[in-house]
């Protein structure tokens, strides 16, 4: 089989000529998903030198269809060989594979962003959310408890976030210490979803979806939740010259459209690789003057990403970044490398690759339909690696969306 792709005026025309048969549905289906990864999400497929199509080819044509249809985009054939024809009208998907011209309508017009900056080569598109508002967050328990894994049933608290929650820390899905005791990692929860990374061994994330306006029970040993609404929406692209951005960079322009010291922020992202550590063993099973930090132990209690991991991945990401003196956020904060002047605290879910929508989106709606669509790989408590020479730097991110606002007051 051999491909060429010829970009047009408003879409991507891919031409196949050999058969679309079982081997060679394979290889179209990772050719189509770079393409997409690349951002592009119209695609005509010109199928007039396909001379067989078998029912493997057919199932990589839906499958495209239905996922950039999922996202306002679209795959249709075009130009389709008798063969092509012939097949697609048995199996009854002419009407639903097949590009009609006459019946062609031109998109409707994507909401306008409020306007668009530069910063150091990454373009972000930025829509009003709700202006004026302001994040109220909570600490919840004792970060410094970490030190030593001395957390206690008294240290545990039953927390229920609504839909306009966001937040993460060390905790688990279950109402009571006992019933998590042994399972409690790395936690965020937003927009009526949680998830954790439990620590019992099982290795797989684990999850709830609201099905109403309350999210169920989560038990946290310390945290940070915040309640409010975010005051912009910004969507941002890299270029090839410029290569991924990292996550203090895309803090830092956070804070400058925020023209706050102090932000909370949601990203929706497509991830060059995150980089991070996540506990091996629940901090409530005992406590140990060396756990989870001091060698040797260390090892027994923590795993890190000597490179970045979950690459080509699609990640949920929640936060707070700051900038100057980190006041009341001090003991759950760090810096994002030695000379950046920011810090904060950021946990990331990573699932497996999925397009995501453009322009101005809803929070909700998108984290709902990656948790249906995608399956989650891990969760992580993303780093800054800045060690010399073995350090591996920080998450990188191609593009996304990322939900921000700033943070008026911080208690315990």
């Amino acid at each position: 089989m051999e491909l060429s792709k010829h970009q047009q005026k408003g879409f991507l025309e891919v031409r196949v000529n050999g058969r679309l048969d079982s081997h060679w549905a394979d290889y179209l289906a990772e050719e189509l998903s770079q393409i997409i990864q690349q951002g592009t999400h119209t695609i005509q497929l010109n199928l007039a030198q396909v001379r067989y199509l078998s029912s493997a080819g057919i199932g990589v044509l839906l499958r495209f269809h239905k996922e950039l249809a999922g996202i306002d985009g679209s795959l249709l054939v075009s130009n389709p060989s008798e063969m092509v024809s012939k097949v697609l009208e048995i199996s009854g998907l002419a009407k639903i594979l097949l590009l009609d011209s006459s019946a062609l309508v031109e998109p409707e017009a994507e909401p306008t962003p409020v306007k668009e900056l530069d910063r150091e080569g990454v373009l972000y598109q930025i829509y009003e959310g709700t202006p004026g508002e302001s994040l109220q967050c909570r600490i919840i328990g004792d970060p410094l408890r970490l030190a030593g894994c001395r957390f206690e049933e008294q240290d545990c608290q039953t927390v229920t976030l609504t839909g306009s929650s966001f937040g993460l820390g060390l905790g688990a899905l279950g109402s009571d210490f006992d019933s998590c005791r042994d399972r409690f990692g790395e936690l965020l929860a937003v927009a009526g979803t949680a998830i954790y990374q439990p620590t019992d061994g099982t290795g797989a994330p684990d999850y709830l979806i609201s099905a109403g306006d309350t999210l169920p029970e989560i038990s946290v040993l310390y945290g940070l939740i915040c309640e409010g609404r975010f005051t912009r929406l910004a969507r941002f692209e890299t270029s090839e010259e410029k290569g991924p951005v990292g996550l203090s960079s895309l803090a830092g322009s956070c804070l400058e459209m925020a023209d706050a010291d102090v932000v909370g922020m949601v990203i929706v992202s497509e991830s060059v690789g995150l980089v991070g550590a996540a506990l091996k063993r629940s901090p409530a099973l005992e406590a140990s003057a060396e756990a989870p930090f001091e060698h040797p132990g260390i090892r027994r209690w923590l795993s890190f990403t000597p490179e970045r991991i979950y690459v080509r991945s699609v990640n949920l990401a929640v936060g707070v970044a700051l900038r100057g003196k980190a006041g009341e956020l001090d003991p759950i904060v760090r810096p994002f490398g030695k000379d950046s002047g920011l810090a904060g605290h950021f946990h990331a879910a990573a699932f497996t690759y999925g397009p995501l929508k453009r322009g101005d989106v809803d929070l909700g709606k998108t984290v709902t339909t990656l948790f249906e669509t995608e399956r989650p790989l891990g969760v992580l408590h993303l780093l800054h690696d800045d060690r010399a020479v073995v350090g591996v730097g920080e998450s990188d991110f191609s593009r996304g969306a990322c939900w921000f606002g700033p943070i008026s007051n911080v208690s315990s």
